[in-house]
C-alpha cells in the first residue's frame, strides 16, 4: 500500500536531481508497460534523505495526497472528493498535484485529471493542458474532457487543435469538451464537423 504525506511530496520537488534508478520501464498488470519517473517511489526514498522539518504542520490535503495514490478504490475515492473540495479553496493543492503526475502509473495522473476536472475554472487548466499531451492515450482523453470544465484562452486553442487531432477517440473528446465549456467561440468551430467521418 502506497502512502504519501506532503513532506515527501514537497521533498521530492526540491531536488534539483532525480537518481536515474526511478526511471526504468515496469510492466503493468494490463499488458503495457510503465515508462518515466516513479515519483511515488522516489518519495519514499527522499524520506529516508530528508527529515521532516520541525514545528511544521501537515497540509489540510496531506492525507489525501496520501490516499490518492493508495490501491484500494474507496480511500481513492475520497481523496478525490476531498481534493477537488480542498482544491476550490487553496490553489497549492494543484502544485502538488504536478508532483504527482509526474508518476509512471498512468492510473494515477488519470485521477488527478479527474481531481483537475472536478477543480474547474483557471487553477488546474495548465496541468490539464500538460496531461492533454500525456503519453497514455487514455490520460490523452480524459485530459481533453477535463479542459471543458476549465476557461482560458489557451485552453480554447488547445481544444480546437484537438478537433483535427489523428485519433477519433481525441477529436470527440475535444468536441465534447468545448459543449462542456459553455464558450460561445466553440459555435462556429463545431459547425464545422459536419465533414467528420466518424459519429462525432
Amino acid at each position: 500500500m502506497l502512502r504519501l504525506s506532503f513532506v515527501l511530496v514537497s521533498g521530492f520537488a526540491a531536488l534539483p536531481l532525480c537518481p536515474t534508478s526511478f526511471l526504468a520501464a515496469e510492466s503493468t498488470e494490463d499488458g503495457g508497460e510503465r515508462h518515466g519517473l516513479d515519483v511515488v517511489g522516489a518519495a519514499k526514498t527522499v524520506t529516508r534523505w530528508v527529515a521532516p522539518p520541525t514545528g511544521t504542520t501537515a497540509k489540510p490535503w496531506s492525507a489525501d495526497l496520501a490516499g490518492i495514490t493508495d490501491e484500494d478504490a474507496r480511500t481513492q475515492a475520497k481523496a478525490i472528493r476531498n481534493l477537488i473540495t480542498e482544491g476550490g479553496r487553496h490553489p497549492e493543492v494543484i502544485a502538488d498535484l504536478s508532483v504527482l503526475a509526474s508518476d509512471r502509473d498512468w492510473r494515477l495522473r488519470a485521477r488527478i485529471v479527474q481531481v483537475c476536472a472536478g477543480i474547474g475554472g483557471t487553477t488546474p487548466a495548465p496541468l490539464l493542458l500538460t496531461l492533454s499531451r500525456d503519453r497514455e492515450a487514455r490520460v490523452r482523453e480524459l485530459g481533453v474532457l477535463a479542459l471543458g470544465q476549465c476557461s482560458g484562452d489557451d485552453v480554447l486553442a488547445r481544444q480546437l487543435e484537438l478537433l483535427r487531432a489523428p485519433e477519433s477517440t481525441i477529436r470527440e473528446a475535444a468536441a465534447k469538451s468545448l459543449v462542456s465549456s459553455g464558450d460561445p467561440r466553440a459555435i462556429e468551430p463545431l459547425t464545422r464537423q459536419d465533414a467528420e467521418t466518424d459519429d462525432l
